[in-house]
């Protein structure tokens, strides 16, 4: 699914992804290159998301993270390459390296259920909080203006 939201080149830069995929007797992917995660999906907005480098700043440093989203009632995936921060989603990078393609299982999986009202990715944020953000940042925004002006 990821390869067909994405741009060809894709398939070409990640050959140990695009081995996997063919090959039904390939196993194992890195970990420390590939995140996949699983959500449930609830909200209007569906998402279709190539490659998309996004940054949270952190305490003391810009901390880009790269990855590709897709949601689909009932489930939203992502792949996050060069994985940053597994909390809060359910990772399920481990299919592919603890599993055979014939092999049956039973697992046990937390799925985390994330709201989808925009088309940024990783943002699951509630109507209401998106509200509220809003308010806050025209608030910051015309307090700095109103400061700006004075000074």
């Amino acid at each position: 699914m990821f390869f067909s939201i994405n741009n060809p080149n894709l398939s070409h830069a990640h050959k140990e992804l695009r081995e996997f995929v063919l090959s039904k007797e390939k196993r194992g992917i890195s970990e420390k290159e590939y995140g996949f995660y699983l959500y449930i999906l609830r909200g209007k907005i569906l998402k279709r998301l190539g490659i998309i480098v996004i940054g949270n700043i952190g305490e003391r440093s810009f901390c880009p993270r790269i990855v590709s989203e897709l949601s689909t009632p009932p489930f939203g995936l992502v792949l996050e390459f060069q994985p940053k921060d597994k909390k809060g989603f359910c990772d399920i990078t481990f299919f592919a390296n603890e599993f055979d393609y014939n092999q049956k299982a039973t697992i046990k999986l937390t799925i985390p259920v994330y709201e989808s009202n925009s088309w940024f990715p990783l943002d699951y944020r509630t109507k209401k909080q998106m509200v509220n953000d809003y308010i806050k940042n025209r608030i910051e925004s015309m307090i700095n203006k109103k400061l700006g002006n004075l000074i």
